[in-house]
Order: structure tokens, then C-alpha cells, then sequence
């Protein structure tokens, strides 16, 4: 999951130095997979919402 975070951060850095577009569009895609991956960690296998503090148990694994 930190892979998402990097590649997202390295894509705006590259945004930042050529200021080409195509660089943010990857850099909101990694995110939102981020985000994806966080959505299917808070989910119970019986598809019900994990409280938080369950949630975050389970990222630190």
C-alpha cells in the first residue's frame, strides 16, 4: 500500500519539475487505488463497514 503513496508522490514531483498534465493524472490515479485499498481493509468478510480502530489495526500489520 505505501508503493501507491510513493508513486503518487513521485509523480507530482515530476509534475513539478516538466509541468506536463499527464503526470498528475497518474499521480490521482495512484492515489485513488490508495484509497481502494484502504475501502476493501475497513470491509469485514461479510462486506460490512470495520470500526476504525479495527481498521487501523490491520494496516499496521
Amino acid at each position: 500500500m505505501k508503493g501507491n503513496i510513493d508513486k503518487a508522490i513521485n509523480y507530482l514531483q515530476l509534475y513539478r519539475m516538466d509541468k506536463n498534465p499527464d503526470y498528475l493524472v497518474m499521480a490521482h490515479r495512484a492515489m485513488k487505488r490508495e484509497a481502494q485499498d484502504i475501502r476493501k481493509l475497513s470491509l469485514n468478510s461479510d462486506g460490512k463497514r470495520k470500526k476504525a480502530k479495527d481498521t487501523a489495526i490491520s494496516q499496521a500489520k
